[in-house]
């Protein structure tokens, strides 16, 4: 009777914790961010992330919505006690017309907001409807199934870039900048698939999302520019590579060398 009780007792207890590790077979390894705050887009930024074949969850929204309202503060409120990395956009005329035009398959100036994209490499994995967004039950649920933790981070201010220094003896950093339309695959070819199998500290620094302040750091760091693979060890700039002039080859042996 004892070892019954201890049998069901046990499976009682993995069906607490066990429920919230199920996946959708859409699921994807998502960025982190610990700042507690969504980081805001713009439509150059998400061409750039859904070309480069990022993995990711974006809102897209309106002004003066009520329900856009709620779910962005859902969303908000989701960033801080998660610590998944979510990106927004509003949709109003210039952007709606831009990404229209760029990325037909995925916008359309017919679309009713609010509703979120959650892409997997470049495609759509899942779009939510406007109860999974403005229902935080809903929203923690859609999350739980779609979204798997990694240790890919991605900041855009000073104070938690120094904080995440302070705690990761180790990372590689990947410091890009969305807005150059020519800029080469490093995440999607070369950073991802690595990052996930071997779940090692990577940090993304976008300069077209970073703020001024970690902006002006990074370009002190790294003697100016936003093309920087760095290897972070034992609390110091261990090795750096420009990748904008450097051969496929090389940026792949200089990654490899990290994971």
């Amino acid at each position: 009777m004892q070892n019954r009780l201890i049998t069901l007792l046990s499976c009682f207890s993995f069906l607490l914790s066990g429920c919230s590790s199920f996946k959708n077979e859409n699921a994807i390894h998502s960025i982190m961010n610990t700042e507690g705050s969504v980081i805001e887009l713009k439509a150059e930024n998400l061409e750039y992330m859904i070309n480069q074949q990022y993995s990711f969850s974006v809102l897209l929204y309106t002004d003066k919505c009520s329900y856009c309202t709620k779910a962005k503060e859902n969303l908000t409120k989701l960033s801080e006690s998660s610590g998944y990395a979510f990106y927004q956009i509003e949709m109003y005329s210039a952007s709606i017309n831009y990404l229209s035009e760029k990325l037909p398959t995925y916008f359309s100036s017919e679309d009713v907001y609010p509703f979120m994209y959650i892409f997997n490499q470049g495609n759509i994995s899942y779009k939510t409807s406007v109860e999974d967004l403005t229902n935080m039950t809903n929203l923690k649920k859609m999350t739980r199934s779609y979204l798997i933790d990694t240790s890919i981070m991605n900041l855009t201010s000073l104070e938690y870039y120094n904080v995440y220094k302070k705690d990761h003896s180790s990372y590689l950093l990947f410091a890009f900048d969305s807005s150059q339309k020519d800029e080469k695959d490093i995440y999607a070819k070369y950073i991802y698939s690595r990052a996930i199998q071997k779940d090692k500290n990577v940090l993304i620094i976008d300069k077209m999302t970073a703020k001024s302040d970690l902006i002006s750091e990074i370009n002190k760091e790294y003697s100016e520019g936003f093309d920087i693979l760095s290897i972070y060890s034992f609390g110091q700039i261990k090795t750096t590579l420009r990748y904008a002039s450097e051969s496929g080859s090389n940026i792949d042996n200089f990654i490899a060398s990290y994971f």
